[in-house]
């Protein structure tokens, strides 16, 4: 009987460890996020293979890297960047007016 929890105890250990320590970088900023301040205003992030794929309200895709923990996306004008904050589970970006917050959907 000792030795059952022993295993169950250990498997109880490992199994979170694994899951954790297989996450790729920059799985935070995969999901559906809505601008805080207005809900028409979403952004959608997939993976793209060691990239992201983030798709706007308009149904607009551009690609997007993880660099110094921060999604940046290529734009013809000027870069925009996604910074993910743990505490709050959101997304933040330069808008136009100031930051944005992007809380994710549910």
């Amino acid at each position: 009987m000792k030795r059952f929890f022993q295993k169950t105890l250990c498997a109880m250990l490992l199994v979170p460890a694994l899951i954790l320590g297989c996450t790729k970088p920059g799985s935070e900023f995969v999901g559906k996020w809505t601008n805080s301040t207005n809900a028409s205003d979403t952004v959608d992030i997939a993976r793209n293979a060691d990239e992201f794929l983030v798709t706007g309200p308009d149904g607009t895709k551009i690609g997007a890297t993880l660099k110094d923990e921060t999604l940046q996306m290529a734009q013809p004008m000027a870069g925009i960047t996604f910074t993910y904050v743990k505490s709050s589970d959101s997304l933040l970006s330069q808008g136009v007016f100031g930051q944005v917050e992007y809380k994710r959907t549910k």
